[in-house]
């Protein structure tokens, strides 16, 4: 039976009206009446189109993806809607939890309610599937505890590593947003496993897991030439610069 949250087979219509191809589709909702018509949105595995506190994630990793019938990490598109009748709908590939179904209906509704346009996450020439950033460093008498300050020891600091991780997400994210946007670090919780002398090379992954708004929450790692050395998660916040540089300006002025 038909229900809101499956996710079917449509061919969904492009803007032009005239061009359309056989995609995924969501049942937000079945529109109230007696005919058998239902409110869909386009599912796509560009996932750089994402708009921010609109659309949704869905990656491979999330617990409902097995269930959902798709192939590829996706962007559930919320602003890209149609009303369908019943019987054009191909058939159901799956579903999506209806935690995830009662986001995107608050995420719709925010949306009509809102008087400032929503902006996308994209670089039309970028395409991301898990999102994967990673940056590389040597260690020197300059990035050591001691020097940091943060021990004794002549190996390479824990705030060295958490900011090489850093690094790596940022790397991950800045080709996917526009030049007016970047990202900021608001969050870390890291292991530091092992210690690594100086002449080693340290190397930094992180790769994304969820979406939440704004919010870009990373799995990070690091490695030493010989084994794994540090581990955790870290939180980045998707930023407009000019209101960024805004705050600055208004922050010094109460100094």
């Amino acid at each position: 039976m038909t229900h809101a949250g499956q996710i079917v087979l449509f061919r969904f219509p492009q803007t032009d009206l005239e061009h359309g191809k056989l995609r995924p589709a969501l049942l937000v909702s079945h529109v109230p009446g007696p005919f058998n018509n239902w409110l869909v949105c386009m599912i796509s595995s560009q996932i750089h189109k994402l708009i921010p506190e609109l659309d949704e994630i869905l990656l491979e990793k999330d617990a409902d993806f097995a269930q959902s019938g798709l192939k590829v990490a996706s962007v559930i598109r919320v602003g890209r809607l149609a009303v369908v009748e019943g019987k054009l709908l191909v058939g159901a590939i799956g579903e999506i939890d209806a935690m995830r179904l009662q986001r995107i209906k608050l995420n719709l509704v925010k949306w009509l309610s809102s008087k400032e346009q929503a902006r996308p996450i994209e670089n039309s020439e970028s395409k991301f599937g898990g999102l994967v950033g990673e940056a590389n460093d040597l260690v020197t008498a300059e990035n050591t505890a001691a020097r940091w300050g943060s021990g004794m020891v002549a190996g390479f600091s824990t705030p060295a590593m958490i900011g090489l991780m850093e690094t790596a997400a940022f790397n991950a994210t800045k080709v996917v947003l526009p030049t007016t946007q970047s990202t900021v670090g608001i969050e870390v919780n890291i292991k530091h496993l092992a210690a690594t002398p100086i002449g080693m090379h340290v190397r930094a992954r992180a790769e994304l897991e969820r979406v939440d708004g704004r919010k870009l929450f990373f799995k990070v790692e690091a490695w030493d030439d010989v084994e794994k050395i540090g581990e955790g998660t870290h939180a980045r916040f998707v930023v407009d610069l000019d209101r960024f540089e805004k705050r600055f300006e208004e922050k010094r002025a109460r100094k």
